[in-house]
């Protein structure tokens, strides 16, 4: 961690009129990378390339990537103060809106969010911390989305368990089709929770909750059909719930069934 009394003390070490590296073996950016005194604020700064990412005062650290939100950047701050730059919390990570923290204790202590301007104690206190907000699903949100999912499911039950739905070896052949957008199979289901039960729904309403949906992992299509299983033959049923899947998350997420709850600094 670079203080106020090391930054002095390679201060004093200076040619005049020059700015001063601050670290000596830093790679391919060791032009980039230097110290100056800062008259009018009373501190060093650190700058990197153009960008002055820290700020060192007699009893604190002001930090700022300038928007840079980099590998690099990230490290170099890291490097001169001590602290770890992030994405947000594990345990928060598939429902949190900001992804930019700070971690002044290691990657298990409390984590902050950051932004430009935040400062930091020798000890690793974090003093102007500000709040971060969480998304939390809204009481009831769920009623509606389930309420026309089993509509469908009861106007087109017996087509799919007679099997009319299933894939045949000739569908295969239409891997390349458009696939339908979350949003288009949340409002083919609303159309077809209109119909009665009973009705008869004709085959080119309900096709788009059919279309064979390319595998993912962690959200991200590793293969257009997947790396198993590319000529397997899905059931009507098995393309019904991979759909609902999809209209469920867009349901949730793009169709506002979240919101923002303020999270107390420190938890």
């Amino acid at each position: 961690m670079w203080n106020y009394q090391k930054c002095e003390k390679h201060w004093a070490g200076r040619r005049a009129g020059k700015a001063v590296r601050t670290i000596a073996d830093c790679g391919w950016s060791r032009e980039r990378e230097y110290m100056e005194f800062n008259e009018r604020d009373g501190c060093f700064d650190l700058t990197l390339h153009s960008t002055v990412i820290v700020k060192v005062f007699p009893d604190k650290l002001r930090l700022n990537c300038g928007g840079w939100w980099t590998q690099l950047t990230r490290r170099k701050i890291g490097d001169w103060t001590g602290v770890h730059l992030g994405g947000a919390p594990y345990k928060l990570r598939h429902k949190i809106v900001e992804d930019q923290f700070l971690y002044p204790h290691g990657w298990s202590g409390t984590p902050y969010l950051f932004f430009n301007g935040i400062e930091i104690d020798y000890g690793g206190r974090v003093l102007n911390p500000q709040p971060y907000y969480v998304k939390v699903l809204k009481p009831g949100a769920s009623k509606e989305f389930t309420k026309v999912r089993r509509a469908v499911w009861e106007r087109i039950a017996t087509r799919v368990l007679i099997g009319e739905f299933d894939q045949r070896p000739d569908d295969l052949m239409t891997k390349d089709n458009a696939v339908p957008s979350a949003c288009e199979l949340w409002q083919c289901m609303q159309q077809i929770a209109e119909y009665e039960i009973g009705a008869v729904i004709p085959r080119e309403i309900v096709d788009p909750l059919l279309v064979r949906r390319p595998k993912k992992y962690f959200g991200v299509v590793r293969r257009r059909w997947g790396n198993h299983g590319e000529e397997e033959l899905r059931s009507g049923a098995q393309l019904l719930e991979s759909s609902f899947t999809a209209a469920r998350r867009y349901y949730h997420y793009d169709n506002y069934s979240y919101t923002q709850v303020v999270v107390p600094i420190g938890e």
